[in-house]
């Protein structure tokens, strides 16, 4: 019981660090921030409850501190990319690009070759909308399956 109480108290600390912070969500449209914040929070609420066989309260406080953490810096890239996308060289969205796919390998604990996963620079710098970029890269984000080729801008 004691654990229990302590991961819903670890979820509403990693749901408060992501609705109170709008910079993660700004300049998406409210469709695009609701799918992002529903994602995050799920993740929260993950994290949180996996720590109830954790003896160790600082233990687990740290395990969801550090899950929310990387959480927010996906939330952060893929608001990035999504709103400021064509403002950046192509190289410079490629090196966010990498970041995300960083952030995400070790999120779902993957370790696999990121260049074979990231998503295309061209589509995203070129994508028609920013809804059109979002829903490329908030699916990558949150399908741990996803493998999207990589197409060399220079082709």
């Amino acid at each position: 019981m004691m654990h229990e109480r302590r991961s819903r108290s670890l979820y509403r600390s990693g749901v408060e660090q992501i609705i109170e912070n709008s910079s993660l969500r700004d300049g998406l449209d409210q469709d695009e921030a609701q799918q992002l914040v529903d994602w995050a929070t799920a993740q929260a609420k993950t994290a949180a409850y996996a720590t109830a066989d954790f003896d160790d309260d600082e233990e687990a406080a740290d395990y969801v501190d550090q899950r929310v953490r990387t959480v927010t810096r996906l939330m952060r890239l893929t608001t990035l990319l999504t709103t400021q996308r064509q403002q950046y060289e192509p190289e410079d969205v490629a090196d966010l690009l990498g970041e995300l796919a960083e952030k995400r390998a070790d999120f779902y604990g993957q370790r696999t070759a990121v260049s074979h996963t990231l998503p295309d620079t061209y589509q995203i710098r070129q994508a028609p909308s920013n809804q059109a970029a979002f829903a490329q890269l908030f699916d990558y984000v949150t399908n741990p399956t996803l493998s999207i080729s990589v197409i060399d801008e220079e082709e």
